[in-house]
């Protein structure tokens, strides 16, 4: 269970009672060790260092040198488990798996062996039905804090339900990393843009979107938006006039991307609201 406060708290170890049979008992060990091993990463994953990995790899039954990725889903109070069937699906593959939930946050921490992490993604993308990610590749229980960090950071940046490698959203992940930048951002970058009525802001968002991923062509963005390129054009003066910025202008294009992206990134944590 996980108490009002976010943290996460493992299941308690439950104590057998007198005349419980056999199979009672064995499950209520197994019960108590899930319990000891959630708790376990829980502490791991709010601290850093040799000492934190020496302690948790004992508590885990996991080795602290080794070859290890991290798993995060944002998730709403109360819902349940969306990593569920991953863990059993990746002991078949010879991965070992060690779960801990937080009141918003699934994390998963998994010993890859052999395998390599692109073979994680293909065995839990089919079972996702939520905003995750997969942390870069560490060798070490002290780099678990950092790695889970990273991925909640890129599974947060997601618009919708779908798993992705940190590696995918390292430029999201940055910007939410630092909520006083996300804050600034939009206002810095886009301007008099976003004072304009929803209207007329969401075309010339849009159209400024298109014309990024057409790296500034206006007849590419004319057939992205299905419209005429002169009405792309109209657009992009608005544009480059209420943010005195230029997309001809190397520096400019990125401000503007960054600005659009993190004004994206406030709107789907909105959104993720409950």
């Amino acid at each position: 269970m996980f108490e009002p406060t976010g943290r996460f708290v493992a299941f308690a170890p439950t104590r057998p009672v007198e005349g419980r049979s056999a199979e009672d008992s064995g499950a209520a060990r197994r019960e108590a060790q899930r319990g000891g091993r959630d708790a376990a990463l829980e502490r791991l994953l709010r601290a850093e260092g040799a000492p934190a990995a020496r302690r948790a790899a004992g508590a885990l039954h996991l080795p602290e040198r080794g070859r290890y990725v991290c798993l995060a889903a944002p998730v709403a109070p109360g819902e349940a488990n969306p990593l569920r069937g991953a863990g059993e699906a990746l002991e078949r593959r010879g991965m070992t798996a060690r779960w801990a939930r937080q009141q918003r946050v699934v994390a998963g921490l998994v010993l890859l062996g052999e395998a390599v992490r692109e073979s994680l993604v293909a065995e839990v993308d089919p079972l996702v039905n939520c905003r995750a990610a997969v942390s870069p590749v560490v060798d070490d229980l002290g780099e678990v804090p950092a790695a889970h960090r990273l991925a909640l950071a890129a599974a947060r940046s997601l618009h919708r339900p779908r798993l992705v490698t940190a590696d995918d959203r390292l430029p999201e992940a940055l910007l939410l990393a630092n909520p006083d930048l996300t804050e600034r951002f939009p206002e810095m970058t886009l301007g008099a843009l976003l004072e304009l009525p929803q209207r007329e802001r969401e075309p010339l968002l849009g159209t400024l979107e298109a014309l990024l991923r057409c790296n500034g062509s206006a007849t590419h963005a004319a057939k992205r938006l299905y419209c005429h390129r002169n009405t792309v054009l109209y657009r992009l003066q608005r544009i480059e006039s209420l943010t005195g910025r230029a997309l001809s202008r190397s520096r400019d294009r990125l401000l503007l991307s960054l600005g659009l992206m993190t004004l994206r990134l406030s709107d789907a944590e909105q959104e993720a609201q409950p």
